[in-house]
């Protein structure tokens, strides 16, 4: 087994940052499945004495596999935050059963890690991207890869490696070998610096976790959120109710629009209310008993509400349930159950904390 130790060049990677309790990684085998196939590298980046750096446990020989496991096991105990790109659906199942077969007793718990396919597959449907993959993203993130290969088209390079290793055992002359194994960690390489540059051009962790804040500009339109950065690795355009947000190669900006009128606030409870006819708007029935009875009659969810005129901001929310953490919010509508919804408007609004995550959140595919 080798484990390969490299430095990471902190000018070529100027504005990328790791958080000290944070590991990257990525595996490389010989086919799908844990059952019929081999572990042959596993990589990581991480700091070391504040340092980006990479870490590579490779298998000279089959035979290595359990040493390879056992050493990363050690290791990666020591990062509680793990990071990975479509690791859930492949890297961590088949780690895990490694670690089982060889009768190592340690399992990555794949909901405690960052996958960030997962995270942003939601916004798949709304770019033009080909497909998915990790080299494709990564593009958009600033990362030019120097590896031609895919992981598949390593197997074969594998196989003519570990026939080259032998034989350089024998004659002394690892030239081939040597240059095959190149190959490998090159591909592993540009797997993890790749993920490095997609795991920082992705704030949406961060957000969630109120570690970053927009800036809020009061337009004649409506109110503007801006971020001097981008949330996603790529550029993207949402509209939801007239709201808008916006992803640029620079910022991120969310755009509630501003209505000024008449709108009507809905109660829940309508069977504890009655319509009066002639006033258009609905009271309590401790009030309504005072009412004549041809002037009233029993609420239906339509009819039981109250009317505001005022400044309002619009939601992009779909439907008022996805609104229950700001359930102390009065929503509005212009008519039942009619799209979209309205709060009233207020400065404190403006800059309140749980709305402006609750707006991004709809957007963004997460619920804080």
């Amino acid at each position: 087994m080798k484990l390969i130790r490299t430095k990471l060049n902190t000018e070529k990677f100027q504005g990328l940052s790791l958080p000290s309790d944070t590991l990257l990684f990525d595996i490389e085998t010989t086919g799908l499945s844990a059952d019929t196939s081999y572990l042959y590298l596993i990589g990581a980046v991480c700091l070391e004495d504040g340092v980006p750096t990479l870490l590579q446990w490779f298998c000279d020989e089959y035979s290595e596999e359990k040493e390879v496991l056992a050493s990363f096991r050690d290791f990666v105990k020591n990062y509680p935050r793990l990071v990975h790109y479509n690791g859930t659906g492949f890297d961590i199942p088949y780690l895990n059963k490694k670690f089982k077969r060889h009768c190592l007793s340690y399992v990555i718990d794949g909901e405690g890690t960052l996958d960030i396919y997962k995270l942003l597959l939601p916004f798949k449907k709304h770019t033009a991207f080909p497909d998915f993959k990790q080299k494709t993203l990564e593009q958009c993130a600033g990362f030019t890869r120097e590896d031609s290969f895919s992981g598949g088209e390593l197997t074969d390079v594998y196989a003519a490696y570990a026939g080259k290793y032998r034989l350089a055992t024998l004659t002394g002359n690892s030239e081939e070998a040597d240059a095959l194994r190149y190959v490998m960690l090159l591909h592993n390489h540009d797997d993890l610096i790749g993920l490095f540059y997609l795991y920082n051009k992705t704030r949406l962790p961060d957000f969630f976790a109120g570690n970053l804040q927009p800036s809020v500009i009061k337009l004649e339109q409506g109110l503007l959120y801006t971020f001097d950065f981008p949330l996603l690795p790529f550029p993207i355009s949402l509209m939801q109710n007239d709201c808008i947000l916006t992803v640029t190669e620079k910022e991120t900006d969310l755009l509630l629009p501003f209505y000024e009128g008449e709108l009507k606030y809905f109660f829940k409870d309508y069977k504890n209310y009655y319509y009066l006819k002639y006033e258009d708007t609905a009271v309590h029935v401790s009030v309504a008993e005072w009412v004549d009875k041809d002037a009233k009659e029993k609420c239906k969810p339509a009819t039981a509400y109250q009317k505001k005129s005022g400044m309002f901001l619009t939601l992009p929310f779909i439907k008022p349930e996805q609104k229950e953490e700001l359930a102390e919010l009065p929503l509005f509508y212009k008519e039942y159950k009619v799209l979209p919804g309205y709060v009233e408007y207020t400065n404190e609004l403006a800059v309140n904390k749980e709305f402006i995550t609750a707006c991004f959140a709809h957007f963004l595919h997460k619920s804080k």
